[in-house]
């Protein structure tokens, strides 16, 4: 399966290798400006928190927040954490994006998808409580599924189910890839990141970095062409790239 030869090659930072996004103020890198943020604040507040959650690691740093273990005072639980600090620095696309991704995740009540637990801002830094998935992604596990059919069989039904949900809740995900295929402790798998989803029907589409910000190998093809509209269809097309590799 093989994408147009018209697929953009997003710029990236010199600095860090991460895409640079274009509706960023400036052009600076989103993941140094998030690092930056941070130290800043876990710097003057000596506390290593956030809204009373205590830091333990970073788990991923992306164009589109930081996630982090986090350790819960009440109940006393490690949860993931994404923040999105130095918001001030960021266009407001940037800023409706970690909103929608929040929002799109509070709608879908299933045990396929990543449950989100509380949102809240502390300080100017936009952030939101997920569950914790200690499995690791289906990335660092894609190679071990070679031949292995019923289990292949077992976790696409498992994310189809769960991509079918959501689309019945009126979201489309738009950046299906195994990097947001998460396992918890048991190994059942979980969708998850939200950044670049769609609420079917609406009119406000952040689509113009759409190409810049989603991973290009997994998109369909009408996303990777300006002015493409996304559909479910999209994502089943994404689904289809996964099973693809996960039989490699």
């Amino acid at each position: 399966m093989t994408m147009p030869d018209s697929t953009p090659c997003p710029a990236r930072c010199p600095a860090c290798g991460a895409v640079l996004d274009p509706a960023v103020v400036g052009g600076a890198c989103v993941a140094c400006l998030l690092g930056e943020a941070m130290e800043t604040t876990k710097a003057t507040s000596g506390l290593g928190s956030i809204a009373g959650h205590e830091l333990i690691e970073v788990i991923a740093r992306g164009g589109m927040g930081i996630v982090y273990r986090v350790r819960q005072r009440d109940p006393r639980r490690e949860v993931a954490l994404k923040a999105l600090p130095g918001a001030e620095l960021m266009s407001g696309e940037a800023k409706q994006r970690f909103r929608i991704e929040a929002q799109a995740m509070a709608r879908l009540q299933h045990p396929a998808i990543v449950p989100i637990y509380e949102l809240g801002e502390e300080d100017g830094t936009p952030f939101f409580t997920m569950k914790l998935a200690a499995g690791g992604t289906l990335s660092q596990r894609i190679g071990g599924y070679a031949g292995k059919w019923r289990e292949i069989a077992e976790l696409m039904a498992r994310i189809a189910e769960a991509v079918h949900y959501a689309h019945s809740r009126g979201v489309l995900h738009r950046d299906l890839k195994p990097g947001n295929i998460l396992f918890d402790e048991e190994g059942h798998a979980m969708v998850s990141d939200f950044g670049l989803a769609k609420m079917i029907g609406s009119d406000n589409d952040l689509t113009k970095t759409l190409a810049m910000m989603g991973t290009p190998n997994y998109m369909a093809p009408e996303l990777v062409r300006k002015n493409g509209g996304a559909s479910t269809a999209s994502d089943v097309w994404s689904l289809g790239v996964i099973l693809r590799r996960s039989e490699e």
